[in-house]
């Protein structure tokens, strides 16, 4: 069974009828990315702490959030292995530990399951049916361990919003402790060591030392969506901890007052961002990526850094464009959204970009043979040099714009304010290069797109910013520009309205 519910699509809804941040009785402002330069590097990100004596390894309770980038398939470092969301071990050397990770149904491997292993006998102590491959979603999932009950089903659970997991493999009766959960050297976001990076978004990391706690202690249904509590109140125990990425300089902060404070590795304080399970006062949100799955596999980009960087570099072969769809769209109002270009691409019209909107009344059409290429057909817009430059729709171009050179922010201003007779304005750096397609965009549910090639000249990358990171990735200095909600970090203030 699939959980491919996206409860914060519905808590949008939900918030934007209460009032926005009026919804959520908790607000959880931040989160961090998780990223890694390849599947065995020391430089992968991850949070690392020595444990002392732990109060309990049969009473414990671990919750957090997590919005999945690298999934089964689309992982950018590997597609070969699990990926380590916590890893607890005892001692320093990794004489005994576990691992909290997505991985394949039931057996080690590649998957999108969730799976607590015992791994120094290379066995899964529970595993879920439930596969975690939206990307547009944040996940709650929560742990609760009372080992020493003495009925199976009780010992340990795994809750996915709120809801109990359904399991593929279970040895709870197996276990009267967790042996790898006591003093000793652990993990949050790859191995014990590295190879395993998790490439995600975490927030509000929560554990609970010697305590079995409800996952009701952590969270709540409202209107339908399960929403966070605020779990600052709840007793931690001696090794407990809680983790809100509240500050860009020291990522690893514990704010349970234990002063169990985690050790970042390669983590920069960009790597802090807005993307949110709430809707938040500070400009929080569930914020847009590229989707990973939206590629062919005849030609793709990779994405990376949380899927919001998109590299050129992998385009295989080099002459096809390889382009992302968004993973969220929108069907009215006014919105806007930024694409940074870098890495020497060449200003040539010569097939080098395509930044644009979809259709998702015919996506099919632009998912062929050299990837989506939105344009091609009639179900898109984008501002292209793929012949010449300009807007291309339908397969032909029409003259529009300057082109922009590398390190050129391209602002996307789209206008569906007026069902039926929609608008598309771009700018480059501020500096509109006037309405690109005025009064012809239907009435659809229309999603941004990302498209590069590389061609005869050098392929560019592109950084999306839909209002989570005005850094692009740390190539720029913030902005710190909010919509006209209140919401977002934009490097460029949005147009009006927007």
């Amino acid at each position: 069974m699939g959980v491919f519910q996206n409860n914060l699509m519905g808590a949008a809804a939900a918030a934007a009828s209460a009032g926005g941040a009026g919804f959520y009785t908790h607000q959880i402002a931040n989160s961090v990315k998780m990223v890694a330069p390849s599947s065995t590097s020391s430089s992968n990100a991850r949070l690392t702490r020595t444990v002392g004596t732990v109060d309990s390894n049969v009473h414990w309770t671990l919750n957090f959030w997590i919005k999945r980038s690298a999934i089964e398939g689309k992982n950018p470092v590997s597609s070969a292995r699990p990926l380590d969301v916590f890893t607890p071990r005892s001692g320093t050397s990794g004489s005994v530990l576990h691992e909290f990770q997505f991985g394949a149904t039931g057996s080690y491997g590649a998957g999108d399951a969730f799976a607590i292993t015992n791994t120094n006998t290379g066995a899964y102590i529970l595993s879920t049916n439930n596969l975690f491959r939206d990307t547009s979603a944040w996940y709650n999932i929560h742990i609760q361990a009372d080992l020493d009950n003495g009925t199976a089903g009780e010992k340990l659970k795994i809750f996915i919003n709120g809801t109990e997991a359904s399991y593929n493999v279970d040895n709870r009766s197996s276990y009267t402790s967790l042996a790898g959960m006591v003093a000793g050297a652990w993990t949050i976001g790859d191995y014990y060591g590295y190879g395993y990076p998790i490439q995600s978004y975490f927030a509000q990391w929560c554990y609970i030392d010697g305590t079995t706690v409800a996952a009701s202690e952590f969270g709540e249904t409202k209107n339908g969506v399960w929403i966070p509590k605020d779990p600052s109140g709840l007793t931690f125990g001696s090794e407990g901890f809680l983790l809100n990425f509240e500050s860009s300089s020291d990522l690893g902060n514990d704010s349970s007052g234990n002063n169990n404070d985690w050790t970042s590795s390669n983590l920069a304080t960009h790597d802090q961002m807005l993307d949110s399970p709430t809707f938040g006062s500070e400009g929080s949100a569930n914020f847009c990526t590229m989707n990973p799955l939206s590629t062919t596999t005849q030609s793709s980009v990779t994405a990376k850094e949380g899927n919001l960087f998109l590299d050129g570099s992998t385009l295989s072969p080099s002459s096809y464009e390889g382009g992302q769809l968004a993973n969220m769209g929108v069907r009215s109002g006014k919105w806007y959204w930024e694409v940074y270009l870098s890495g020497g691409g060449s200003t040539t019209t010569d097939r080098g970009w395509s930044i644009g909107i979809a259709s998702t009344g015919n996506l099919g059409e632009i998912s062929g043979t050299y990837g989506p290429r939105c344009g091609a057909d009639s179900n898109g817009y984008a501002f292209s040099n793929y012949s010449s430059l300009g807007i291309y729709h339908d397969g032909s171009i029409t003259s529009y714009g300057s082109a922009p050179a590398d390190t050129n922010i391209i602002g996307m201003a789209l206008d569906l304010s007026s069902p039926g007779s929609g608008s598309l304005t771009i700018y480059i750096n501020d500096s509109s290069e006037g309405v690109a397609v005025d009064g012809s965009i239907a009435d659809a549910h229309w999603v941004p797109y990302i498209g590069l090639q590389g061609g005869n000249v050098s392929s560019y990358d592109a950084t999306a910013n839909f209002g989570q990171d005005s850094t692009f990735a740390g190539a720029k200095t913030a902005g710190g520009n909010a919509d006209s909600n209140g919401y977002g970090d934009f490097f460029y203030a949005p147009p009006s309205g927007h």
